[in-house]
């Protein structure tokens, strides 16, 4: 789990890779997948997860088109890392969705630093209030970005 007080940072380095960053130290690079479903079966399949495939990912394709999907790790710690972090973007729209077990945040943002800060977040997407407040904030973004509500997602 990212240890994290109240702000985890997302940075582009010199090289375009994106590395997440906490206030309590915690550090974790990013691999970019476009391929759901390899991106799906390189995850630890929770119950976690589930909520994070189907609010972070279908539910941001649904609204906004095509993801870039991003695997979290720690260098040095192997690719079968338990951690709680769900990473999308969408690059037509500058959205990007984190999601850990505490916390979700959608922002809009081109820029190379994005701070989450907790003060800002929807919530815990394990949760059941905090889900259905999520899911209404998708149906109101779904009425300004897809108003004719086509399967965007099923693209990939």
């Amino acid at each position: 789990m990212i240890r994290y007080n109240r702000k985890i940072t997302l940075d582009q380095k010199r090289n375009e890779q994106w590395q997440l960053n906490s206030d309590r130290g915690s550090t974790y690079d990013t691999l970019l997948y476009s391929n759901i479903t390899l991106w799906w079966n390189s995850q630890a399949q929770t119950e976690l997860r589930g909520w994070q495939k189907d609010i972070c990912v279908v539910e941001t394709a649904n609204v906004f088109g095509r993801l870039e999907l991003y695997a979290a790790y720690q260098k040095g710690h192997g690719w079968a890392q338990n951690h709680d972090i769900c990473l999308v973007r969408n690059t037509e729209y500058n959205i990007w969705v984190l999601s850990t077990l505490d916390d979700y945040w959608i922002c809009e943002s081109d820029a190379g630093n994005i701070v989450f800060d907790r003060e800002n977040s929807l919530g815990s997407i394990m949760n059941e209030q905090d889900r259905r407040v999520i899911y209404q904030i998708y149906d109101n973004l779904r009425l300004q970005y897809n108003p004719d509500y086509e399967c965007r997602w099923v693209q990939y």
